[in-house]
């Protein structure tokens, strides 16, 4: 396959992947993490920016328990082999994480810009 190709079937690829995050992340809850990474984010921002709004779920559960997310286990894969282990994970509808993003008001521009993407992707379904 030539070099042009890869990259074709990968941008398609990618794509698809973003898409089905998208239209699944309607149907059932998921963590704040896979809301990041719809809202257009990265690897290490992705963490960053999910570990913001949960600081920010934190908070608000104090006043608004409704906000707290169903808790959950995701399978992660050791880097000794092929075996996962459990991790537990709190997973949020989109209707908690809307309130969520509201709530939070970031400082760090790229933040600002993830925000407003999310809440964006969040009001378009």
């Amino acid at each position: 396959m030539n070099p042009r190709a890869r990259k074709a079937r990968a941008t398609v690829r990618n794509r698809i992947r973003a898409r089905h995050l998208a239209e699944t992340a309607q149907e059932r809850p998921r963590s704040l993490g896979t809301y990041a990474l719809i809202a257009g984010a990265t690897g290490y921002l992705a963490e960053r920016f999910s570990d913001a709004l949960r600081s920010v779920a934190k908070r608000l559960i104090k006043t608004r328990p409704e906000l707290a997310g169903e808790p959950g286990v995701t399978h992660r894969t050791l880097s000794t082999g092929p075996t996962t282990e459990e991790v537990p994970t709190t997973r949020y509808t989109r209707h908690q994480v809307a309130e969520i993003a509201t709530a939070y008001r970031p400082v760090k521009a790229e933040f600002r810009a993830l925000r407003a993407s999310l809440l964006a992707s969040l009001a378009s379904a």
